[in-house]
């Protein structure tokens, strides 16, 4: 589960980086409002609560 949670915060990261430096080839600066910092959060924690809740339901199916 934490190498899965892991791997999904890594991706986020890593779009986010990637667009970063997008914007900053174009030469644009770009300021992450609050609203939005909280809302990719948000964001973040439903993705991973809908994958934990997806493990469980496999797992529950394995073991029968």
């Amino acid at each position: 589960m934490q190498r899965l949670v892991a791997g999904v915060i890594l991706s986020f990261d890593l779009t986010i980086c990637n667009c970063s430096g997008v914007i900053r080839e174009v030469g644009l600066f770009c300021k992450w409002s609050y609203k939005r910092s909280k809302a990719l959060k948000t964001f973040i924690k439903k993705v991973i609560t809908e994958i934990w809740f997806m493990q469980q339901k496999c797992s529950h199916l394995d073991t029968h």
